[in-house]
């Protein structure tokens, strides 16, 4: 190869890596859930995606902003914008300001928020199951249903009822 050849392909390959390493510093991620984290023109928030997502359904992402300064509260703003980490779906913009929060609702993919702001905020960003029922176990059976024993009627102490039925069962374990 002659040196002009050389340096050809060498600048070729530099400005193909460079701008990948720079990408990666240019942002620095915060992980979702965040809390009063200093925006001075814009940061990233992201979930992270080691762990079993453990909802199947609508979320919703929360994003609050606080003045970190004595700013009054119609220069402390932001612009936010909530989109998947494989930026397939991006939605907004939306408006943030210190007197209000921000709900956008999402579904169970993986997520990124990015907030951009001309002055200094404190912003906290997490996410909230839409219907807490998704998340909990039925602890309780429906009254409508009957209740049938698991265990020996004669150990009180085992028996998965409450209230009457327990009176009830110790009545007629007294007869047995």
């Amino acid at each position: 190869m002659k040196a002009g050849q050389r340096c050809s392909f060498l600048l070729i390959i530099l400005m193909a890596v460079l701008p990948v390493f720079l990408s990666v510093d240019l942002l620095a991620q915060n992980p979702i859930p965040s809390y009063n984290v200093v925006v001075e023109s814009q940061e990233v928030f992201s979930e992270s995606s080691g762990g079993e997502n453990v909802t199947d359904g609508k979320r919703k992402v929360l994003i609050t902003g606080s003045s970190s300064t004595n700013h009054t509260e119609s220069s402390c703003s932001a612009t936010v914008y909530v989109a998947t980490t494989d930026q397939q779906t991006i939605l907004g913009p939306f408006a943030l300001t210190c007197s209000a929060n921000l709900e956008v609702e999402i579904d169970d993919r993986q997520w990124s928020v990015l907030v951009n702001s001309d002055t200094t905020i404190l912003v906290s960003v997490w996410i909230e199951q839409s219907d807490v029922s998704v998340i909990l176990p039925q602890l309780f059976h429906p009254a409508d249903k009957e209740i049938m024993p698991t265990c020996n009627p004669h150990n009180l102490f085992d028996l998965p009822f409450r209230g009457e039925q327990v009176a009830v069962l110790f009545f007629i374990s007294s007869l047995i």
